[in-house]
């Protein structure tokens, strides 16, 4: 059993590996053939791989261990992810043509919350049918990658939204708008929240590392 057990090691580790270089390959290709744009294409790798590893961190924060199956799990959720980037992106650059940059992010929102919803929920569900099994780790790769596909979510419409707002795209074929032309800011409590954090961002920043070190 130590020297079948080693093996299957080994094995996992060389799969991992093949399987990283080739869903990465994968889905920078695909970013990069649905966008044009190698900002976008970095954004949308980043994604994934942030995804990947949320889902792969989901595993010891919950006292599990990762075993030889469930080492494929990062790779099914960094193309799920990345799928899921590029359709946000594309929502955006529909609402940039639109409605012009300034509010691309909230209609991209406002469009993709309600598909990427379903799609992820559809996806964990059968994934999570895996658990059926009498095989522990196929049990606990249907468990794992459906928890994996709905941390997806918070990646999508929290990080990347802001990654948008803050460093916006302006497609090609569409002109960056002038200042003057620009929506007026609403004046509601988020505005001045957020607004407030980015006036304080450095001692934000230095509160959040040190709460960070601190645990």
């Amino acid at each position: 059993p130590p020297v079948d057990n080693v093996s299957i090691d080994e094995e996992g580790e060389r799969t991992l590996a093949r399987l990283a270089i080739l869903s990465g390959a994968f889905g920078a290709a695909l970013a990069w053939w649905s966008l044009r744009s190698f900002r976008m294409t970095m954004i949308v790798f980043g994604c994934g791989v942030a995804c990947a590893a949320l889902s792969l961190a989901i595993v010891p924060l919950t006292g599990g261990s990762v075993d030889a199956i469930l080492m494929s799990m990062p790779a099914l959720v960094y193309v799920l992810a990345v799928s899921g980037a590029i359709h946000f992106i594309n929502y955006y650059r529909l609402a940039a043509t639109d409605h012009g940059v300034e509010a691309a992010v909230t209609h991209a929102v406002q469009h993709a919350w309600k598909p990427a919803l379903l799609c992820s929920v559809t996806t964990a569900i059968g994934l999570a049918s895996l658990s059926t099994s009498d095989i522990l780790p196929i049990c606990r790769f249907g468990l794992y990658s459906a928890a994996g596909v709905m941390a997806t979510l918070g990646v999508l419409f929290f990080v990347l939204p802001a990654i948008m707002r803050c460093w916006p795209w302006h497609p090609s074929g569409h002109a960056p708008e002038n200042e003057a032309e620009a929506e007026a800011t609403p004046d509601n409590f988020w505005t001045h929240y957020t607004h407030g954090i980015y006036k304080h961002r450095w001692i934000v920043l230095a509160g959040s590392a040190a709460t960070i070190l601190g645990l």
